[in-house]
């Protein structure tokens, strides 16, 4: 079960004089308690693969991927949307059962997420950070055999995997290299500078990392060859 940008709709839960947003976290925080609901939290700046990873990680393991929108299950009616969120947990349940379904939930940042729900999702917290330079040398060979593009990449970094797939996009829309195309891309990590520092030092050695094994330590280099500092 896929929730996207989670932030957006919990940010109320600390401040919705209505109690929708509150009721709507303990309806949440019931369901995976009773029905052991399994879950993580991929976190992390604009661009970084969170919610393809949510859409792929079903297909990976050949399971039913559902998307749960939040903010559809909120109604103008009293009661409304009550009824909304928990008719939502009811579909769930009667294609998933108990412990048959798996919650990734995305946001950008978790400063407005209750601990209670953070701890709810049992397989952690997740740090997408921007990719390093051998991931970008993947995410290249595989949006490049997409569109059927040949030719030499250029400077990429600061690249988002979005990014590198939009300047693929350009490049085969406009009939150009991909040099060409990249004049208009604007990489992530310069347009979204501030968001993406301000997240690393969110995730600093409290969240893990989802580019390798265990916590995210901000010190740690991530561009191929360079000191890794622990």
């Amino acid at each position: 079960v896929r929730i996207e940008e989670i932030e957006k709709v919990m940010a109320g839960s600390m401040g919705d004089t209505s109690g929708v947003s509150q009721d709507m976290l303990q309806v949440i925080l019931n369901t995976m308690q009773d029905n052991e609901w399994e879950g993580l939290i991929a976190f992390g700046p604009p661009g970084s693969g969170k919610s393809l990873y949510a859409q792929v990680l079903a297909n990976t393991f050949g399971c039913l991927s559902l998307s749960l929108d939040l903010g559809a299950c909120k109604g103008s009616l009293v009661g409304e949307s009550e009824q909304k969120i928990r008719r939502a947990m009811e579909v769930i349940k009667a294609i998933g059962g108990r412990k048959g379904v798996f919650v990734v939930a995305t946001c950008n940042r978790t400063d407005t997420l209750p601990a209670e729900l953070q701890r709810r999702f049992n397989r952690g917290v997740w740090f997408f950070d921007l990719p390093n330079e051998e991931e970008r040398e993947s995410i290249w060979k595989i949006q490049m055999d997409r569109y059927g593009i040949t030719g030499k990449k250029p400077k990429d970094e600061g690249w988002s995997g979005a990014n590198i797939r939009d300047c693929c996009d350009l490049a085969f829309s406009m009939g150009c290299s991909l040099e060409e195309a990249s004049q208009y891309v604007v990489p992530a990590g310069v347009r979204f500078r501030k968001v993406v520092e301000q997240a690393r030092e969110e995730a600093d050695r409290k969240y893990l990392s989802a580019s390798y094994p265990g916590v995210y330590r901000k010190e740690r280099e991530g561009e191929k060859g360079r000191k890794v500092s622990l």
